[in-house]
């Protein structure tokens, strides 16, 4: 059996989750394309290439991201005879951005429309992402929850530097609202957050819609993706907040616990988060649970205190604890893919 991943560049790390949890009997490679720059014919015979012949047991998995979306939709309708082939794993959602009008999402939730009516199979990064596929797809469709979790998290980063910045200097990455920047905004005088946007997003406008709302946030300049572990590991705490206003980050934040944990960077969080309590359980030392509607409670000496603890654990045993719940996590992962491939 074989299984190409597709994704655009610095959604690897998305591939590599899945790659990692694979049954030791099927080979993968990790592809990476640029949809906007291809043509979409020669994109969509490169793909068939993989695939074919058909009886075989060739697989491609697409990480969806919005690049992604209009090739994969074109793919969808144009390769239904190998479709039972396809698995979709969306690395974020589009289509439930109902509140916004542009033509751009409206374009989104189109190409997302498609792509769940035309394909069979998916994989989930999180429980809330799942329930909202679920609800969406038509019926006789097969999802299988993999999280973003690597058995290996524990091995060197590839950005490790000499040190690190002030405990007290915190990171946000994510989306931007309003509401995140006003709870930001609660953390007081204690602490400096820089605050970075996805790449693409205007610090400058964002700066503005703040000042009009009287909330002091000191924004960085947007990064893209293939950057996060060398930004993030130069902290010790980021952050991942909880809108009450919107579903979109309950379904996105998935992408936010493991960016931070695998770049080396404990993470404050809301315990009201269900995919929180889940990384809790294999990576406890690196989440601090904080209620963020209480923001103005945290203080730096909490953060100095959370750190001292978890370093007066013995690391060795620490690391012999993690992996041995690494491996048959893992186990269980492969186990549970096994059965999704062979009973498509």
């Amino acid at each position: 059996m074989n299984i190409s991943f597709i994704c655009s560049k610095g959604r690897e790390f998305r591939a590599e989750c899945i790659q990692a949890h694979l049954p030791k009997f099927v080979n993968s490679t990790i592809i990476t394309v640029d949809a906007q720059k291809n043509t979409k014919i020669t994109l969509l015979v490169k793909m068939l290439s993989l695939i074919w012949p058909i009886w075989k047991k060739n697989y491609l998995v697409f990480i969806v991201s919005a690049d992604m979306l209009e090739f994969v939709s074109f793919y969808s309708r144009c390769a239904k005879v190998v479709c039972n082939r396809t698995i979709i794993d969306f690395y974020d959602i589009f289509g439930i951005r109902t509140n916004n009008n542009s033509e751009a999402y409206k374009k989104y939730k189109y190409y997302e429309s498609v792509i769940f009516n035309k394909n069979k199979l998916f994989f989930a990064r999180s429980f809330e992402l799942n329930k909202y596929r679920k609800q969406l797809a038509p019926n006789g469709r097969k999802f299988l929850f993999i999280p973003d979790y690597y058995p290996q998290i524990n091995k060197p980063t590839e950005y490790d530097v000499s040190h690190k910045y002030a405990i007290n200097r915190i990171v946000f990455l994510g989306n931007f609202s309003l509401e995140y920047m006003a709870k930001i905004d609660k953390l007081g005088s204690d602490f400096e957050v820089d605050v970075f946007l996805w790449h693409g997003i205007s610090p400058k406008q964002m700066e503005e819609k703040c000042r009009n709302s009287n909330v002091t946030i000191r924004f960085q300049k947007s990064i893209k993706v293939e950057a996060f572990d060398e930004v993030l590991s130069r902290y010790h705490f980021g952050i991942i907040l909880i809108s009450e206003n919107s579903n979109v980050y309950e379904y996105s934040a998935a992408i936010k616990y493991m960016s931070y944990i695998k770049a080396g960077t404990h993470v404050i969080t809301d315990p009201r988060h269900r995919i929180s309590r889940w990384y809790a359980r294999y990576f406890r030392n690196k989440l601090l649970f904080v209620d963020d509607r209480e923001l103005q409670t945290l203080s730096a000496k909490k953060l100095n205190e959370f750190v001292s603890e978890h370093n007066t654990i013995d690391n060795a045993v620490r690391m012999e604890r993690e992996n041995c719940i690494c491996l048959n996590l893992s186990s269980k992962f492969s186990k549970n893919l096994e059965r999704f491939l062979y009973d498509s």
